[in-house]
């Protein structure tokens, strides 16, 4: 089945301020907040009657939000006099609301989950969004609006660049499932043990709190579009299932086939580096990497990375494959159009810096979620529950409390149209290939790349194409300072740097913090140590 496309209307926008309530409508004109009362700084129902008064269905909301907090309410839970509450999505955040006396739809999402942490206003949001479509329209002339999402504004924009043969055989339900249930996404691991460390007993942090209390300095390091580089030449449906002999002599015959395999792995006895294969937990659902010498485990894994694992010298034993169909080439038009895109973004005169990032953000985002809406089906329901006891068995593994409020997520029936788009075997190449890169990548002048070409010693975190150390590593480097980043897209890239004492990150939140920070210092300090 191919991908239904079909135009969709022109969404009227406002862009508003959370704190303020002041904006910029779908046409360029400056917004004042709608209050109810004489209070200073809007409600919810007060930037919902702004919309209204603007004629909006969508709220694209900058600034400051809420931040959630574990038993406060979200804040697109909130009263609404006169606004009646749809089936929002917490975790995105995305608050649907309809107006009681007109019935007027109208949508709050954020800026940010366009373009990122960027500080922008609402006319550079407006800005950076026309920019968005305009540079999409430009690579695919059918592509005129954007959708609400960037997943569904990834996954029109890839169907309207498919050629016309583009009709691969639907997965059969088992492999679908299959697929489905085993092709985890990005690796986020962290490395340092503490609160966020695995935990499990077969794998062993890289570096400890004890021992190292305090770090000199610590290098961001990550993939520059790198999703774009890893969808060349893709396999499809229809897809073979090979047993055992037959998944051994594929591995053997082509490790590059396109594939997907269960595998008995042992880590090797010398072994002191970070797991290459991961297995997800019976428990929760979360993935570890076991890295202890000798342990073993079973698990689904893409091609690339089997094949990484045998290149490291890891006992690997097939136990069954699923083989796609290979030459049909699903994402090498929708990657080359999207690089094209943002190179154009990026070479734009006359426009601000942070306009231009927040292009090129949005079109990261087209991509790496364009792909995942590829493995989604039928999109999750979000649900609000009492107490666990009001939650179905089979979906309690979906838990999570945001805010005061206990949801659970549950598929919906898919449509035709999303059944049309449903290809797990797609995305799941793209995640795997991924996985095996920050492990490995090709680099310029002869290097090696990734998380197993670094000193364990000095690796904090994994978070998916993103590598975390305390050293910079020679082969991030530019060519000029004779390193390995020749400026390609998906090389592994030095991102930023901090170079002074601070306690060493073990949690998420500690790291996000370095993060910012490294971010905001850029790479020049390991260009001047280079240099000495």
């Amino acid at each position: 089945m191919r991908p239904m496309t079909i135009n969709v209307r022109p969404s009227r926008i406002v862009w508003l301020d959370y704190e303020t309530g002041r904006g910029i409508n779908h046409d360029g004109y400056t917004v004042a907040p709608v209050l109810k009362t004489r209070r200073k700084r809007p409600r919810l129902d007060d930037l919902l009657e702004t919309a209204l008064s603007q004629g909006a269905d969508w709220i694209m909301l900058t600034g400051r939000i809420p931040a959630t907090e574990p038993g406060r309410a979200h804040f697109l839970t909130g009263q609404t006099p006169g606004w009646a509450h749809g089936q929002h999505w917490l975790k995105g955040p995305i608050g649907r609301y309809a107006h009681e006396l007109t019935g007027k739809k109208v949508e709050i999402s954020l800026a940010s989950a366009w373009f990122g942490q960027l500080s922008l206003n609402p006319p550079k949001a407006r800005q950076a969004f026309n920019g968005v479509r305009h540079f999409l329209n430009r690579a695919e002339p059918q592509m005129t609006e954007l959708r609400r999402t960037p997943a569904t504004t990834g996954a029109a924009f890839w169907a309207y660049g498919l050629g016309k043969n583009f009709d691969p055989a639907p997965l059969d339900d088992y492999v679908a499932r299959t697929i489905h249930g085993t092709a985890g996404q990005g690796r986020y691991e962290t490395l340092v043990d503490g609160p966020n460390a695995s935990g499990h007993s077969d794998c062993i942090p890289t570096m400890s709190a004890a021992e190292t209390p305090q770090i000199d300095s610590l290098t961001l390091v990550d993939g520059r579009f790198m999703y774009a580089a890893l969808c060349k030449e893709l396999g499809t449906g229809p897809v073979h299932e090979l047993r055992r002999d037959a998944a051994a002599d594929l591995l053997r015959e082509n490790p590059y086939a396109r594939a997907r395999y269960l595998v008995r792995f042992t880590v090797p006895d010398d072994w002191n580096h970070v797991g290459i294969l991961g297995v997800q937990s019976e428990e929760d659902y979360s993935w570890y990497y076991p890295n202890r010498a000798r342990a073993t485990a079973e698990t689904w894994a893409d091609a690339s990375e089997v094949h990484l694992a045998v290149k490291y010298g890891w006992q690997v034993e097939p136990l069954q494959a699923l083989a796609f169909t290979e030459k049909t080439r699903p994402l090498d038009t929708f990657a080359q159009r999207l690089i094209r895109a943002r190179d154009a973004a990026a070479a734009t005169q006359g426009v601000e810096a942070d306009v231009i990032k927040a292009v090129t953000n949005a079109l990261r985002s087209v991509l790496i979620h364009g792909i995942g809406y590829l493995a989604s089906g039928a999109r999750d329901t979000m649900y609000q529950a009492a107490s666990i006891d009001d939650v179905p068995a089979e979906y309690r593994h979906t838990l999570e409390t945001i805010g005061d409020q206990l949801t659970y997520r549950a598929p919906a029936e898919m449509s035709r149209m999303q059944q049309s788009y449903y290809h797990p075997e797609i995305a799941a190449q793209v995640w795997g290939k991924s996985r095996a890169r920050i492990l490995d990548a090709p680099a310029a002048n002869g290097f090696r790349a990734g998380a197993l070409n670094t000193d364990p010693r000095t690796l904090l975190a994994i978070e998916g194409d993103a590598l975390y150390t305390t050293t910079t590593p020679r082969w991030s480097l530019p060519t000029e300072y004779d390193g390995g980043d020749d400026g390609k897209v998906g090389r592994i890239r030095l991102k930023g740097t901090l170079q002074e004492k601070m306690p060493i990150p073990q949690t998420r939140d500690e790291r996000e913090t370095a993060k910012t920070a490294a971010d905001a210092a850029g790479p020049a300090a390991a260009y001047t140590q280079a240099n000495a």
